[in-house]
Parts: structure tokens; sequence; C-alpha cells
């Protein structure tokens, strides 16, 4: 990892780890600390949310599921703390720099600045580093379990949301050959549940409902390159055909760089991003 992300990363732990050496105890519990930093968290604000699970890390060092928090939003932190540029978009007349006019609006959902600047630096959300082998699974457990010996079998560390029921019916679980996100597939479509990364080694495990996805799951930005060929009526069928298809919250049209930027939980976004590639690569003869 080069030096500038080194800052980044260090700038919120330089910053945590001051305030509790010069003597400011925070007077919250880790729990409270943690349900704070979940809040801000939701609210956009990931560098907060960042320095609350620093805090309840430090007074918890033993307890990988803050840790584990907290590098979930190790990147987010670092990216909501870049610079934003503001491109000026200008023309040398020979005697004068005179500014271009600003594009028109476009029929397409409006997207901030800052959301564009986030979209184009393509900062993967956090991903699961598994043990890369392939298993089976012939198990007879209730969800808790049968996400232990998953995150067992490659490697990694599961936590479970607040609301997570501690038992539960007993599940017939039997997969051949699967690798990691199968695994963990299968158990979200056998138990109604889902998991989404914290770190490179650390889950979370909630149950799959409209609420919980909105509170837990990892939202991005990405933007995708629009073939030039392709008209502005062609462009609009597709935005309306991946919209009902996906029900992606925003897909925004950037003229001025042609590109679309999609913004959406990860479930949602993929799928889009596949359909618009697959949309885009298609030519009729």
């Amino acid at each position: 990892m080069g030096s500038a992300w080194s800052i980044k990363f260090f700038t919120p732990l330089v910053t945590a780890a001051f305030c509790l050496a010069a003597g400011a105890a925070p007077t919250d519990s880790p729990n409270a600390l943690a349900r704070q930093a979940r809040r801000a968290a939701q609210s956009g604000e990931y560098t907060q949310a960042y320095l609350l699970y620093s805090q309840a890390a430090a007074l918890r060092p033993k307890n990988r599921k803050y840790r584990g928090l907290m590098e979930g939003m190790q990147g987010r932190s670092a990216a909501q703390t870049q610079p934003v540029l503001q491109p000026v978009l200008q023309v040398d007349t020979g005697s004068a720099v005179e500014a271009l006019p600003q594009p028109q609006p476009n029929p397409f959902d409006s997207i901030t600045e800052r959301e564009l600047a986030l979209a184009r630096q393509l900062l993967p959300p956090p991903q699961l580093r598994a043990k890369t082998v392939r298993v089976d699974f012939d198990l007879n457990l209730q969800a808790r379990e049968l996400y232990v010996e998953i995150a067992h079998r490659f490697d990694l560390e599961p936590v479970f949301d607040g609301d997570f029921p501690p038992g539960g019916p007993t599940v017939r679980f039997r997969l051949a050959d699967v690798d990691y996100r199968e695994a963990l597939e299968g158990a979200g479509a056998a138990t109604n549940t889902f998991a989404t990364p914290l770190s490179a080694r650390v889950f979370m495990v909630a149950q799959d409902t409209a609420a919980k996805r909105n509170d837990l799951e990892q939202s991005i930005a990405i933007s995708i390159p629009v073939p030039q060929a392709l008209s502005a009526q062609e462009l609009t069928e597709i935005v309306q055909v991946v919209r009902q298809a996906t029900s992606v919250e925003k897909i925004a049209a950037n003229t001025s760089r042609n590109e679309i930027v999609l913004r959406d939980r990860i479930s949602r976004v993929l799928p889009a991003e596949a359909l618009l590639r697959q949309f885009f690569s298609y030519r009729p003869d």
C-alpha cells in the first residue's frame, strides 16, 4: 500500500490515540460508542464512525468485533476526508481565458460533485480474503452455528447483528464443492439472512429484511463509460430497463464525461452494473 494511503488511514488513528493519551478518556462504554458509530455511519459520517469504533476498540482491545467494524470504516473514512477538486472548464482564446458554459441538466437523477469524485476513485468496498479452498457441507445446525462453521472452514470471523436471534430452527445444509461466496449465499438462502463484509476477515450476519439491508449493507458508487455510438434515446431506454430490473437507487448521467454513475447498496449496484455493461457491449449488425 502506497504512502498516500498510509497517511489517509493514519490520520484518524492519530486523532483517536491523541484524545485518549491526552486524558480525554471517553465517558461512554464501548457498547455505547459502537451505537454512536453505527448511527454516524448510517448518516454518512464515516470519519466520525471510524473514530468512535477506534475508541471502542481501544477500550476493548481483545474484542475483534470492534476492530472489524473499525476496519470496515477505514476505506470510507479515507475517501470522505480526501479533498474534492472542483473541475473548471476553460478555453484559451489567445487574449483571455474564458469559462465554458455549464452543461444543461439531464433527464437522469442528479448527482453531486462528491458522488462523482467517489465514483471516479473506484474505491472497492471491504472484501473478504478467505482461504482459497472448495469444501463440502452436510450439516444440521441453527443459523448462528452454521455461519460459525462456514467461517471456520474458510478462516473467517463472523459477528452477528444485535437483533439476530440467539436460537432458531435447525437447518439442513448440504452443498458440495463450494467456495466461501457460494457457502455464504447458500446459508443466507437457507436461513433468510445475509452476510456483509466488514474487513478482510470479518463479516456481519443479520436477518434479511429491507430495514437491515438499509442499515448494514455497504453502499458504493461506481462510474461506467457510455459508448459514444449510443444515442440519447437508446441510453434512456436502457437506463429505464436497468432501473426497473434492479431497483437501483440512483442512476445519473454525467454528460460532460460521457459516463453513467450508479449509487446504492452492493446487492443492487453490482447486478445493475453487469446489466448496463451487457447492454453497452451489444450492438446489432
